[in-house]
């Protein structure tokens, strides 16, 4: 029977996977709390329901591919990359700043794809 090889993830992409942990349920929480915010403000201005519901689920499934990447599953990758694909798509369709754009969403696809690239073996 061969040996399995250690699994080393090492201390950058831990540090990006425990953040994402981290800031995404922050990150809902912010939504409903700018969600309920806007309704009080200007109802007929808010993001309609299925689109503000699009939002918070790319939040949670985010999260679940974290979790999948942190479990070593390479379709947790696959899912984190297309999530901040189509989070990219939809922030440009809102007309969310190209800076926002990039930081929030094209920065961590591009962190995890060199981070991932470094330990790509270990993947199931």
């Amino acid at each position: 029977m061969a040996e399995e090889k250690e699994r080393a993830r090492g201390g950058c992409l831990t540090a990006l996977l425990a953040a994402t942990l981290l800031f995404t349920p922050l990150a809902v929480l912010g939504e409903l709390k700018a969600h309920y915010a806007a309704v009080a403000v200007a109802p007929a201005r808010m993001l309609p329901n299925a689109g503000y519901l699009l939002l918070v689920l790319s939040h949670v499934l985010d999260f679940a591919f974290v979790i999948a990447i942190f479990r070593w599953k390479k379709w947790g990758v696959y899912g984190y990359l297309t999530m901040h694909a189509v989070m990219l798509a939809f922030g440009i369709a809102l007309g969310q700043k190209l800076r926002h754009l990039l930081l929030v969403v094209v920065l961590p696809a591009a962190l995890m794809v060199w981070l991932v690239s470094r330990v790509g073996e270990y993947f199931d």
